[in-house]
């Protein structure tokens, strides 16, 4: 039933094509008794019978046409029978491309169902269709017809019937039958009948050449609201202010900005407008942890559960969730449904391989970032993430292959070079390292191990001034570091903290 209210305002968008949009707001028919539905329904069945009388008409004139050529019919009569036979073919042409346009309307009526249940571009192929009906009876009347002999006989004939008429008595003359009139003749109506083809043919110029340039305008204006995703969505929420999907994507669009804030707005508006909105929660849980809400994450992702319990992506952002919040256990089992749903996605192996380290399971973790490598082979962050594990296992030649693979396939991977540069210490290589370090520095200036790494040498190679002023760096991006006994006895020896 709701298909049916569609199908009429897909009729009704080929006449008016106004307010149109990227992505409809459909409020579903519950009942036949819905006043859309009945006005749908009647103003479909007008058009069913004007489609069929259309073809009817046109098929019943051809077959007239061709026995009207009866001998006993008058000479005169059979002047038109050519302009006839010509007027049932295009009255079977226009109904057949006025039923093609429901015909290619098909395929999206969602008798099988599909994305989305109303689209403009649904109509790119049906326009063909209907632009045939309108274009050919316009241009008729535009295109002069072509001077054969059965057109000009019949032109000829209706010419003789116009000047044979008995005229309308003239000022100041007897009435009375006239002869025939000549070109001269004071016939008032003979010259305004011979030229309102003339007439009709300006004025349906006249109207296609407005219909030109007015639609011709309204698609370049049309075409502004595509330049972009923010014209594009708030194009539409001009429509339809509660258009919960155009919401949703404007505040993904705004949160890919940087603009956390107005992002985390249009969300709380597009879940405001649907509750039952699991793709809206989902990603206002995600804003969310941008922002630090640990815990209003975690609530949006379970909301989006609830609502759409087969929904990988929000086990995934809820596995995350719960790592930040310190829940590893909770961060694996999320993680683990999330691929048992069939989310064989790289990141979400690496991420597991992530907290088995965090957990002390270096093996798990190994089996982790191999299966996210298998998955995608040039995935950088886990052949760097590889070769750590690899160097904590004490593996120094595994690990210097999956980070100099990382390297190859990310030359400015901060942390691969900075994990190489470990290996070369455990190795002895302090300037090798030293270079190392510097690069992760180069590619990633917060990078606090880095820095802590590259004071280290320094202190070791006795330059306490370029030590301090690393550590220094360290102490600012992550002085979490300083629970290490070693390295708070070292920051308090070069002054950076009091003992």
């Amino acid at each position: 039933m709701t298909m049916v209210k569609i199908l009429a305002v897909y009729v009704k968008l080929m006449f008016f094509p106004f307010q149109l949009s990227a992505d409809y707001l459909i409020v579903p028919v519950v009942s036949v008794f819905d006043i859309p539905f009945i006005i749908s329904s009647v103003f479909l069945a007008v058009v069913g019978i004007i489609i069929f009388k259309t073809l009817k008409h046109g098929r019943e004139t051809g077959v007239r046409d061709r026995v009207s050529g009866d001998k006993g019919l008058p000479p005169d009569l059979r002047h038109p029978i050519p302009l006839k036979g010509n007027t049932a073919r295009r009255q079977l042409i226009y109904g057949l491309f006025m039923l093609c346009f429901f015909v290619a309307l098909l395929p999206v009526l969602n008798i099988v169902p599909i994305g989305h249940i109303m689209a403009d571009r649904y109509l790119y192929l049906p326009v063909a269709g209907f632009c045939i009906v309108p274009a050919g009876l316009l241009l008729r009347k535009v295109i002069p017809q072509l001077p054969d002999d059965n057109r000009r006989s019949t032109y000829q004939h209706r010419r003789s019937q116009i000047t044979t008429l008995t005229p309308l008595p003239c000022k100041g003359e007897k009435t009375g039958v006239a002869k025939k009139l000549t070109g001269t003749y004071p016939y008032k109506n003979r010259e305004r009948m011979l030229n309102l083809p003339l007439i009709n043919c300006a004025f349906t110029s006249t109207l296609i050449s407005v219909a030109c340039i007015f639609f011709t305008t309204k698609t370049l204006l049309r075409n502004r609201d595509w330049q972009n995703e923010h014209t594009f969505w708030t194009a539409i929420l001009r429509e339809q202010p509660k258009n919960y999907d155009a919401h949703n994507n404007l505040g993904n669009y705004y949160y890919k900005q940087g603009h956390f804030d107005r992002a985390i707005g249009e969300l709380e508006e597009a879940v405001r407008l649907k509750q039952h909105y699991p793709e809206g929660h989902n990603s206002l849980g995600t804003m969310y942890i941008d922002k630090g809400l640990i815990d209003k994450a975690i609530a949006e992702y379970g909301e989006a559960i609830k609502y759409k319990p087969l929904f990988p992506e929000a086990y995934y952002n809820l596995g995350n969730a719960c790592i930040k919040k310190g829940l590893m256990d909770n961060g694996i089992a999320f993680f683990q449904k999330a691929i048992s749903m069939g989310m064989y996605n790289p990141q979400v192996f690496n991420n597991l391989g992530g907290v088995y380290v965090k957990k002390g399971m270096l093996d798990e973790a190994i089996v982790q970032y191999q299966k996210a490598v298998s998955v995608y082979s040039d995935f950088a962050e886990a052949h760097s993430n590889l070769g750590y594990v690899y160097a904590e296992k004490g593996d120094l030649d595994n690990a210097v292959s999956e980070l100099s693979e990382a390297l190859r396939l990310q030359p400015n991977h901060a942390n691969a070079h900075n994990n190489l540069g470990a290996v070369y210490c455990q190795r002895g290589l302090l300037d090798m390292a030293q270079q190392e370090f510097l690069a992760a520095v180069r590619y990633d200036q917060k990078n606090a191990s880095a820095h802590k790494n590259i004071g280290m040498i320094y202190f070791t190679k006795g330059d306490k001034e370029r030590a301090r002023e690393h550590l220094a760096e360290m102490l600012k991006y992550d002085p979490n570091y300083l629970k290490d006994a070693g390295i708070s006895a070292i920051v308090s020896q070069l002054g950076l903290i009091k003992k």
